[in-house]
């Protein structure tokens, strides 16, 4: 029952995300100069919404390390994230779910290792995250890897190429 109430709170969360935004971010700009990626998260909240667009710029990548250690619990990306760096969620213990926007191309080496509280990953849309080689150290392991031990409570099935 907890698990169900949960799921439903972040659910309403992520549809109304963008209008409860999190500014305790530090940004730079992607290498390519089209958006923006967080460097750091520098706030406090444990449930953590990112708007799409900061200054009229999208914010493309979670950056290396970004959310390193942090305590947050909840987190929903915008459609505009394409990216997940390396080591970006690393040792966030009490990160319990997490949203895969549709447009997500790449999630970096040990972005969720020591998220021992993970237990549900929402994927929105049609993801392409999961082809071979584009997920590092994991290769076509890398969605059993991570969904193994969330296959009862992960909500959508993503679209593997």
């Amino acid at each position: 029952m907890k698990k169900k109430i949960i799921f439903v709170l972040f659910g309403l969360l992520c549809l109304f995300g963008s209008v409860f935004a999190d500014t305790s971010f530090k940004f730079k700009l992607t290498g390519d100069g089209t958006g923006l990626c967080i460097d750091e998260y520098t706030g406090t909240d444990t449930v953590v919404f990112i708007q799409a667009y900061y200054n009229g710029m999208p914010v493309k990548e979670i950056g290396s390390r970004a959310f390193y250690s942090s305590n947050v619990t909840m987190v929903n990306l915008p459609d505009t994230v394409e990216k997940i760096g390396v080591e970006a969620f690393k040792y966030c213990r009490n990160l319990q779910s997490i949203n895969f926007p549709s447009n997500l191309q790449f999630i970096g080496g040990g972005a969720f290792k020591g998220c021992e509280s993970l237990s549900m990953i929402i994927f929105n849309g049609s993801n392409k995250i999961f082809r071979k080689g584009m997920a590092s150290g994991g290769g076509g392991d890398f969605l059993l890897q991570l969904l193994q031990p969330l296959t009862k409570y992960a909500c959508l099935q993503p679209q593997i190429e």
